[in-house]
């Protein structure tokens, strides 16, 4: 059994009633006082009380001991002649059978209408005289053998404390029936056991679990005498044992020793009995160490607790639920000077008419006192005044049991005429420290120099996710992850002595870690020293600077790369600037003397480079948008064969001049889901890379099939020349130069392959490449096919054009842009196509030529333009001539650009620099 348990219950009635006094003083800011001491210890030393109080409770009602408090019922004479039960706990009912509703309230004659009167006045005699009660007794009632502890808690009231022990009574009648079974019970029983020569005082045997006390073995136990354990000189022990064997007294509390010297109290049981045909003592022990010390501390605690309750400036009545006076201190005396006889008298209407008498109101006092007892459950709190002059705080609360019960009530009396001012500043003091405490985002916490958590706020609760109440329970070390023991109380003690600012980790409730940032201090309060903390949650904080530093890690390493690759760029982007400013120098030069052949050769390869140049720019500011999530994506539903013929217009002369055969082998109505202008750029670089890496006379052929997966697979395959292992591995890095010259000399610099791989996985897919050198290679991709929910309704429908009535060599034609050499190099482009050409050189001058000129056939816009761009001026010429066929050109040639051209009001789009048979096929689309 627990004796520690059993302890608690011991005071847990009175520790009950005097909560609500307690919580009374603390209720309306009164502080008692003990002595000379301030209030604000006092205050603290109640709190303390009341949290010890539920503590004890929780004990109390987890007992595995039957507990009932009764209180004693006497005659005239005062002779006990019936009792009454007050409380008992939850075991009482496993022991008994009786729930506390068919008891508590009742007297046990109501219960028990057969209990026996000795028992009854044996009970009364520790009620009236305090002294404990053990015995064992069997109830024929309840079948049953217990062991009884009675002691009393307070006058005329008495506290049971009893244990089943039928099975133990059980086993000592078998151990006498057969020694064999007694060994056996003897030797594994849990309890200490010693069978001891009364004679002697020999050790004769001992159990395993004497052994494990002890500390001894055994067969060690058996050779020593029991004054080797048993510190009591040897004579005591001596006599001790006679009256043991004589049956005098079976009941002892002896200091034993173990075997490594420390002393324990013990509480031993024991009877004489038959063993092996002679009569020794069987002993059973108990180890109430503990108890005992624990017995002390509550015995003190219930005298401080008596002692507060007299020593607080409070004058305290208490009365039970019949409105019977029960306690009176000597303060509520002094307050109403409240003579000696009335005190004296139990009758409570005398002392209530007293009182009453001094107050300035007494209807409304009484009144007050009626509201009250007609609302049992209900706290009271107010002020009045008495005829010399006097301001009283009047509190009153009842007296509850945990499960609600009503035992009475407590009046609370406070002179507070000269401290209402105080009062309210020391209010209003506690309301600014309380929410500055709890309102503060950081976990705040005081601890005492052994770690111990002394106060807290609710943000430091839910950041290592324990209630308050169990956060105060708790010591560093149970959440510090980073130090332990000695190392951690060392830290600890400096940081207290100096200020400091640090990190360190913490570990939650549930076991998680979590990275904290500590600002600790010392403070003294109270002439102690404390630890002052104040602790923020950074885990997010260090997950990001990890999370920073391996992208920063990365990012250094993509710029590493994209480094390398645009030093490649500016290497492929030399040598043809270079040969087109030296063409352009010999051209330039006059004294040089140029043969015409050479000239128009010249000239040849001047346009050649100077396109290349520019497609290699096209395609670097294609890939830097892409990289920086600029590219517009638009699926929609596309026919996959028609798609890629119309992407070959511009790739199909380039082939001819080679004559490569470029074949497309697609199943008709072949539907895709994919944006069209990348498509298109995939398409057109995979084949221009074809036909650049193939010699005359060769093959192209374009594959699609569509998977079962959601997928088509289209791959480009051609006969050329191929690529060896080294190209292969470096043909989709930015830090690698992938970029060789064509059959043909044709310059290649990789950026297209980089586009289409970005472009491949924007649609979800991804290349593969598959190629031997001198057999040719295959460049396979994938797309998603056509599937109706993904359909977003992207398309958009361009403006209808106007259908010109005259051929295309009677044009008058406005060219707006603002750079001299495009605006010469395009109306020499198209003037055997015009009859006239009108030039503006901003967005303005544009605006104003086409409003005087209704007739205009076409106006060629540049986009970016000064004053006013082209999409602005499309959008005000639209206004005064819906007819008049406008084509955006820039030499940015983004797919965004031509949307946002048409949605403008321009009829189609092309992109500088573009050669005389693209402008004219696209004019002639509106002729």
């Amino acid at each position: 059994m627990n004796y520690n348990d059993l302890t608690k219950a011991e005071l847990i009635h009175e520790i009950l009633d005097l909560r609500n006094q307690l919580e009374l003083s603390k209720s309306a800011s009164t502080i008692p006082l003990i002595g000379n001491k301030s209030a604000c210890n006092d205050s603290d030393n109640t709190e303390e009380l009341w949290k010890r109080e539920s503590r004890y409770r929780l004990l109390f009602e987890n007992m595995e001991e039957g507990f009932a408090l009764q209180e004693i019922i006497t005659d005239e004479k005062e002779e006990p002649i019936d009792f009454r039960f007050l409380e008992v706990n939850a075991a009482y009912e496993r022991h008994t059978g009786m729930k506390p509703s068919d008891c508590v309230g009742k007297t046990i004659l109501q219960v028990m209408p057969g209990a026996d009167s000795e028992q009854i006045k044996k009970y009364g005699k520790v009620a009236l005289t305090g002294e404990p009660l053990l015995f064992e007794y069997f109830s024929k009632t309840f079948n049953r053998h217990f062991r009884v502890r009675v002691f009393s808690p307070q006058f005329k009231m008495f506290a049971t404390i009893f244990e089943d022990i039928s099975e133990f009574k059980t086993d000592q009648l078998k151990l006498v029936e057969s020694e064999s079974r007694f060994k056996n019970m003897f030797a594994g029983h849990d309890s200490i056991m010693l069978l001891i020569d009364s004679d002697t005082g020999r050790i004769i045997d001992a159990n395993a679990s004497a052994s494990k006390f002890y500390g001894y073995s055994v067969a060690e136990l058996c050779s020593m005498n029991i004054d080797s354990i048993n510190k009591l000189l040897p004579g005591q022990i001596q006599n001790e044992y006679k009256h043991a064997a004589d049956q005098q007294k079976n009941y002892f509390v002896f200091p034993h020793q173990l075997s490594n010297g420390e002393e324990r109290l013990v509480e031993v049981h024991s009877s004489p009995i038959e063993y092996k045909g002679k009569k020794i003592l069987f002993s059973i022990i108990n180890d109430i160490t503990e108890r005992q010390q624990l017995e002390e501390q509550l015995k003190s605690k219930s005298l401080l607790l008596e002692a507060q309750i007299n020593s607080t400036i409070e004058g305290i009545v208490v009365v039970d639920k019949d409105m019977k006076r029960v306690l009176v201190n000597p303060q509520i005396i002094d307050l109403f000077k409240v003579p000696q006889s009335i005190v004296e008298n139990e009758d409570s209407s005398i002392m209530l008419n007293h009182i009453v008498g001094l107050t300035k109101n007494p209807d409304a006092f009484l009144g007050k006192v009626r509201y009250i007892y007609q609302h049992s459950n209900e706290i009271s709190r107010d002020e009045i005044e008495l005829k010399n002059g006097k301001v009283l705080d009047r509190y009153c609360a009842p007296v509850l049991g945990k499960n609600g019960e009503n035992y009475g009530r407590i009046w609370s009396f406070r002179d507070i005429t000269a401290l209402k001012k105080a009062e309210s500043e020391v209010a209003s003091l506690a309301f600014r420290y309380q929410t500055l405490l709890h309102a503060a985002s950081d976990g705040i916490h005081v601890l005492d120099l052994k770690g111990k958590l002394i106060e807290t706020n609710d943000a430091f609760c839910v950041m290592l996710g324990y209630t308050r109440e169990e956060m105060l329970q708790l010591n560093i070390a149970d959440w510090d992850a980073q130090w332990e023991g000695t190392e951690l109380m060392s830290k600890m003690e400096e940081q207290t002595r100096n200020p400091s600012i640090f990190e360190t980790r913490h570990r939650r409730k549930d076991g998680t870690i979590i990275d904290v940032e500590i600002h600790t201090s010392g403070v003294l309060l109270g002439g102690m020293m404390y630890q002052y903390a104040a602790a923020r949650d950074i885990t997010l904080r260090k997950q990001t600077e990890n999370e920073l530093k391996i992208k920063n890690e990365e990012l250094n390493k993509v710029n590493a790369e994209k480094d390398k690759f645009f030093s490649v760029i500016a290497h492929d982007l030399r040598g043809p600037l270079g040969g087109i400013m030296g063409i352009t120098e010999m051209l330039a030069n006059k004294t040089t003397n140029i043969p015409e052949t050479d000239r128009y050769d010249l000239m040849v390869e001047l346009s050649n480079s100077a396109r290349n140049t520019f497609n290699l720019l096209e395609q670097l500011l294609e890939w830097s948008r892409m990289e920086r999530g600029l590219t517009e994506f638009q699926p929609q539903t596309l026919d996959l064969k028609k798609t890629i013929i119309d992407s070959l217009n511009l790739v199909i002369e380039t082939a001819k001049v080679k004559s490569i055969e470029i074949m497309v082998n697609i199943p008709p109505e072949t539907m895709v889901f994919a944006d069209q202008n990348m498509l298109q750029t995939i398409i057109r670089n995979l084949v221009s890379n074809s036909v650049k890496f193939t010699r005359e006379g060769g093959e192209v052929t374009i594959l699609g099939q569509q998977g079962k997966d959601g997928t088509t697979l289209i791959s480009v395959k051609d006969t050329g020349i191929g690529m060896n292992r080294e190209i292969l591995e470096n043909l989709f890095r930015t830090d690698g130069h992938a970029g060789r010259p064509g059959t043909k000399g044709e310059p290649s610099t990789g950026l297209g392959l980089l586009l289409c791989k970005d472009f491949i996985e924007k649609h979800g897919g991804k290349i593969v490449v598959e190629s031997e050198e001198g057999k040719g290679s295959v460049f396979s991709f994938t797309i998603p096919n056509y599937d109706p929910e993904k359909e977003v309704g992207m398309r958009n429908e361009l403006p209808n054009g106007n259908v010109l009535n005259y051929k295309l060599n009677g044009l008058k034609v406005l060219v707006a842009d603002d750079d001299e050499l495009t605006i010469r190099v395009i109306s020499a482009m198209i003037r055997d196509y015009c009859r006239e050409i009108l030039i503006g050189r901003t967005g303005r001058e544009a605006i104003e030529i086409s409003s005087k000129n209704p007739d205009m056939d076409l106006i060629l816009m540049d986009i970016a333009m000064p004053e006013i761009n082209g999409y602005e001026a499309t959008r005000r010429i639209r206004e005064f001539n819906p007819l008049v066929v406008i084509i955006a050109q820039t030499t940015f040639s983004l797919p965004e650009d031509r949307r946002k051209a048409i949605e403008a009001g321009c009829n189609d789009y092309i992109s500088k620099p573009y050669k005389i048979n693209e402008l004219i096929r696209i004019i002639k689309k509106y002729v």
